[in-house]
């Protein structure tokens, strides 16, 4: 064994660049294979500590209602022997800004309980004294603080009252989530004595349940006891919530995994080709010494056995390392401190990836494997290779079969369900695979033809060759399936950017607030703040709801100022009048949720919509008076318009954002908005940011994309130029025997350089269609992921691109084209 494992290393050293190229490939699949399985984990951590370092120990909060701010701790029944739990009293109060008033969150608490929750970070306070205040160290700047200055608090009633600047503390927990506001800290007491509250009174309650896996029973419990009374209770952390976020970028990463793994899959096949027919005399030299077949194949498993071993474990721990910063991707949070995990992966997943790795070496290398050992010892000895491709009657009916059931999958997936969709696309990369032999030959006989009449005897040498070359017909698969899955991702791509241009146009306004928690009617004042033009209210009410028995994430709109709204928001398109006219059984419902549910206009919808609580159920039913398409704004186009009154009754008068049109510029207007919106929590952002931070978001993302799919096209490549080689060593008697007895060395390079043309020619001719059908399979993939989009294919930009890759695919030709020039003849021929 050690002599077998210091030969084994020693393949390994000889031929060190394509040994880094398969260790390389190998370690990008098993990184996006570490990344995909631990990524579930690693956003659920994430999430869970960054929330933590807010609220610390908090796993429950209960708020007073809008509806009832009168409600006593003492009326709340609360399992108190689970539990630890202190509460806040918390009111927006005015503070004297340059020449003007900014509302700041006056917000007192039981300090050392604050403390030990972790809520509040600095220990200093403890002893906070009556009438003092804590600040941050963001407040201070702005408004110019320092440690024992006095700050004048203006209330509601006209009444003042002077509070002394004790501490000025970290933007650390609670404090982390200043954003558009600034808060006060005090203690209870001086909180209650400003606002005229009692000790019973409370903004908020902050429940620690003493045991963890007690937090969902204790939750719900909590939400029974206290139905009747108009509070609202929130788990910190909502695993139901977290559950449908991740499976969105679960299904994102294996899709990437998917392509890369189809890329790499061809690359490593034709390097491993290689490496083993640059072995083949070495093996028949063992051969001719008395070594078996067995044991000649056992060190060539065991050397692809030490590949997998080397690319899973760097991959795996590679995958760990950047599965932090992977993560931070799918977080978008301009004040709040995204907690950055460790980079461990449980050992589970490492030796997981690394047994997939071996195996899959070990799949894409079996195979050359297998044939070189059938090979008689005579032609091994004497290095003797068959060039040319024998075709497979089963692969090309596998084929057929593939691309029939991912045709017959994608017809009949209209739910688009996600697992149908991706088998489709699977199917059909492996079809046209196969069937790539089959598509050269076709070609061949028609350019055999075409040369026979012009009498082009180089070219009607070529076209004979295109389909019987193993080497022209495997870098024909290889370019086939690399050049369709590159085509589905810029389409992709360009179908993104144009939809996040068309965004531009949705908001035909200057500024937007979102994060809003108070009755539309509370903030009619800020049509008279200083530089608003007019304002609209946008409402929409996203939450999981059962259509028609089955659940579904489900946005819905009323049809509220319908003479307005379109003045500041055409992300809908709808018949305006029927939107005008909507009555309270009726319902516009986007064409991709009637087409989903194989719904038409007349047809009756049944909801079942739960309360905040989620302690009772509603059933109700709508008729379908129309048809949307909500593309712009929302991608998933689960959404529906209903009357206006009607929602209120269903969800209330919060609006989702308020639109504000200004004759000001849109960033002075949104930090004047900021400084006299007194709703706490609110985010006011120009349109401009908005959208920006939209594209932000799913850009970074998509830079990852491109440099994953960019590594598997450079693979392609490098594969492609392999399998010149292979092609080279393969045919080169048979290059020898034509150059002894009718071509010179010009005409056999020209030869080389025609028959790459035809076959790469035929090869990208082929993507180019195949790329549209993969876009159509991709598109119903997207919308099961809740991503409705339209994939744009634009031939013309598709045509430059695919002639690109051509031109750039035919410098593969140039290292056999070069060894031909340095070719012995005699040495090749002496073995005829």
């Amino acid at each position: 064994m050690k002599i077998i494992l210091k030969h084994i290393l020693r393949n390994i050293k000889e031929k060190k660049m394509r040994s880094l190229i398969i260790v390389f490939s190998l370690i990008i699949v098993s990184m996006i294979a570490t990344i995909c399985i631990s990524m579930k984990d690693e956003i659920g951590e994430k999430f869970t500590e960054t929330l933590r370092s807010v609220f610390g120990k908090s796993d429950i909060i209960i708020t007073q209602s809008d509806e009832d701010k009168n409600i006593k701790i003492s009326d709340i029944k609360i399992e108190e022997d689970k539990v630890e739990m202190f509460s806040d009293i918390q009111s927006p109060v005015a503070i004297k800004y340059e020449d003007d008033y900014k509302y700041v969150l006056l917000e007192g608490f039981e300090i050392e309980k604050a403390l030990e929750s972790n809520l509040l970070k600095d220990k200093n306070i403890k002893n906070l004294k009556e009438n003092e205040v804590v600040i941050s160290k963001k407040t201070a700047e702005i408004f110019d603080y320092n440690i024992g200055d006095i700050a004048i608090v203006y209330l509601e009633n006209g009444s003042q009252k002077e509070l002394k600047i004790a501490y000025i503390v970290e933007n650390k927990g609670l404090l982390s989530s200043e954003a558009n506001f600034c808060y006060f800290i005090t203690t209870k007491e001086t909180a209650s004595n400003i606002l005229k509250y009692d000790q019973n009174d409370f903004s908020c309650i902050y429940i620690d349940v003493k045991e963890d896996q007690n937090i969902n029973d204790v939750y719900h419990k909590m939400q029974e006891d206290n139905k009747d009374l108009k509070i609202e209770t929130e788990k910190i952390v909502d695993e139901e919530m977290l559950e449908e976020a991740t499976e969105s970028i679960l299904q994102l990463f294996l899709i990437i995994f998917v392509i890369v793994f189809i890329m790499i899959f061809f690359v490593i096949t034709g390097i491993s080709k290689l490496m083993i027919n640059e072995r083949i005399p070495v093996i028949g030299t063992f051969r001719s010494m008395g070594a078996t077949k067995r044991k000649m194949n056992l060190i060539l498993i065991l050397e692809n056995v030490v590949y997998g071993i080397i690319g899973g474990s760097i991959g795996a721990i590679l995958g760990g390392l950047f599965k932090n910063n992977i993560s931070n991707l799918f977080f978008i949070s301009n004040e709040i401190e995204i907690v950055s995990t460790k980079s461990f992966v449980e050992p589970k997943y490492i030796i997981s990836v690394i047994i997939f790795t071996i195996i899959l070496q070990l799949i894409m290398s079996i195979s050359a494997i297998i044939k070189t050992s059938r090979k008689p010892i005579k032609d091994i000895i004497f290095n003797k290779q068959d060039e040319k491709y024998k075709k497979s009657k089963v692969k090309i009916v596998i084929g057929f079969i593939s691309i029939i059931i991912a045709t017959v999958l994608y017809l009949q997936n209209q739910d688009a369900e996600f697992s149908k969709s991706i088998i489709a696309l699977v199917l059909m990369i492996l079809g046209i695979a196969l069937e790539v032999p089959l598509i050269l030959s076709i070609f061949s006989v028609i350019l055999k033809q075409i040369g026979k009449i012009f009498k082009m005897p180089v070219f009607e040498l070529a076209s004979c060759n295109i389909s019987n070359s193993k080497t022209l017909v495997n870098s024909c698969e290889i370019i086939t399936i690399t050049l369709s899955l590159m085509i589905i991702i810029y389409v992709f791509t360009t179908s993104l950017a144009i939809m996040f241009n068309s965004f531009e146009r949705v908001f035909t306004t200057d500024c937007l607030v979102k994060n809003l928690s108070k009755d539309a009617s509370e903030y009619e004042y800020i049509k008279d703040i200083k530089g608003v033009k007019d304002i609209s209210y946008l409402y929409s009410e996203n939450t999981n709801k059962k259509i028609n028995g089955e659940d579904a994430y489900f946005s819905m709109l009323p049809n509220n100022d319908p003479d307005k709204i379109f003045d500041f928001f055409k992300g809908i398109e709808l018949d305006k009048e029927q939107y005008k006219n909507i009555k309270e059984d009726e319902i516009i419902l986007d064409d991709q949720v009637m087409k989903k549910y194989n719904l038409h206009i007349g047809d009756t919808i049944q909801f079942e919509i739960e309360n905040e609580n989620h302690t009772n159920t509603q059933k109700i039913e709508f008729k379908i008076i129309g048809g949307c398409d909500s593309t712009y704004y929302n991608t998933s186009r689960q959404c529906g318009i209903i009357n206006f009154e009607k929602y209120k009754d269903l969800f209330g008068n919060i609006p989702y954002f308020i639109l504000v049109k200004t004759d000001l510029e849109a960033e002075e207007m949104a930090n004047i908005l900021k400084d006299k919106i007194n709703d706490f929590g609110v985010t006011v952002q120009t349109v401009k940011d908005y959208i920006d931070e939209q594209k932000q978001s799913n850009m970074s993302l998509l830079s990852m994309i491109f440099v994953l799919i960019g590594i598997g096209i450079i693979l392609s490549f490098i594969g492609i130029v392999n399998n010149q080689i292979i092609g080279y060593m393969q045919r080169k008697r048979e290059l020898a025997v034509l150059y002894s007895t009718a071509m010179s060395k010009k005409q056999l390079k020209r030869l080389l350089l025609v028959e790459t043309f035809l076959s790469f020619g035929i090869a990208v001719t082929t993507a180019t269609g195949i790329g549209y059908v993969l876009s159509k399979i991709l598109e119903q993939l997207l919308n099961g992921m809740y991503l409705s989009m339209q994939l744009e294919y634009n031939f013309t930009d598709i045509a430059g691109l695919v002639i690109g890759i051509l031109i750039i695919m035919l410098f593969t030709t140039l290292s056999p084209r070069r060894k031909i020039k340095k070719m012995n003849v005699v040495d090749e021929i002496k073995y005829e």
